[in-house]
Formats: structure tokens, sequence, C-alpha cells
């Protein structure tokens, strides 16, 4: 997870955040 984790670019990394979040909360 970190090898993609650090693939991702910063503004990416926002958008996986806030796709992610949602999920998490749901969980």
């Amino acid at each position: 997870m970190t090898a993609s984790y650090t693939r991702i670019p910063a503004s990416s990394h926002i958008i996986w955040m806030e796709i992610r979040a949602p999920s998490i909360s749901i969980l």
C-alpha cells in the first residue's frame, strides 16, 4: 500500500482521501 501511496501525486492524494474518507466513515 505504501508503494501505491507514494506514486500518488499530492493533488490525487487529496482526491483519494475524499473518496476514501466516506468509505471509512461507513465502515
